[in-house]
């Protein structure tokens, strides 16, 4: 069993049934199977020649941090001042990033990065808890995770996620595919200063909101290491 030198990184979800297993953490992401992810989605409106559509990384969501990622800070003050529904707009995408075989390939064509959403995650957690944590992450033997997702009057915001574990319809054995897991820790970049600042001016515009208080300026570059021990200190399930 190989991983297909065709398949894409990330796994798209679609309307209807999709059945994943997941697998377990790679021995350099200290026995953490996921990795937190916030995503500021920015709509350009200008006509400069710049991408129409971008995201950046949210700094506080993803490292657990307060007052580090400049949109969040500016959406505090929206906040305060407009009020929360305004607020949002300013708010994260919340992802959580695992390793998935698609199951519904025969046979499985190798591993790809899924984006759960929270109710997703906090679905799937729900039945590590309740049963052996190697009963959903056992390459050999890991049970399935049925996602199935629906949305009302073909509208984005209107998409719905049910969750279901089951047994695998014949005993597959991923083993051989463990090798190509991805460092989830890869795929969290952080932007430039000049992207943040950039990315919070196209939102102020976009949004036609303005506050009393400056706009925060834009956050300290990380170093590599200081990535890592952020992201380490903002797990909270080992297995």
């Amino acid at each position: 069993m190989r991983q297909s030198p065709t398949l894409p990184l990330y796994y798209r979800f679609t309307d209807g049934l999709h059945s994943l297993r997941m697998l377990p953490a790679r021995i350099d992401e200290a026995n953490n199977f996921y990795q937190y992810l916030g995503r500021h989605y920015v709509r350009n409106d200008r006509d400069d020649g710049l991408p129409r559509f971008t995201h950046l990384t949210c700094l506080d969501y993803t490292f657990s941090q307060t007052g580090v990622c400049p949109i969040c800070t500016y959406a505090a003050l929206v906040r305060r001042e407009h009020g929360a529904a305004q607020a949002r707009r300013f708010e994260p995408a919340q992802r959580t990033l695992v390793n998935v075989v698609d199951m519904q390939n025969t046979p499985p064509q190798g591993v790809q990065i899924a984006e759960l959403v929270p109710s997703v995650m906090s679905a799937m957690l729900q039945y590590i808890d309740a049963d052996c944590p190697s009963a959903i992450l056992s390459p050999k033997m890991g049970r399935v995770l049925d996602i199935t997702r629906r949305r009302r009057n073909d509208e984005i915001l209107s998409l719905t996620y049910e969750v279901s574990i089951s047994e695998p319809q014949a005993s597959i054995d991923l083993s051989k595919l463990m090798r190509y897991r991805h460092n989830l820790r890869n795929e969290i970049v952080q932007n430039s200063e000049g992207e943040y600042a950039r990315a919070l001016e196209f939102l102020i515009e976009h949004s036609g909101l303005s506050t009393k208080e400056k706009p925060p300026e834009p956050p300290l570059i990380l170093t590599p290491d200081e990535i890592t021990e952020r992201l380490s200190s903002r797990r909270k399930l080992v297995l």
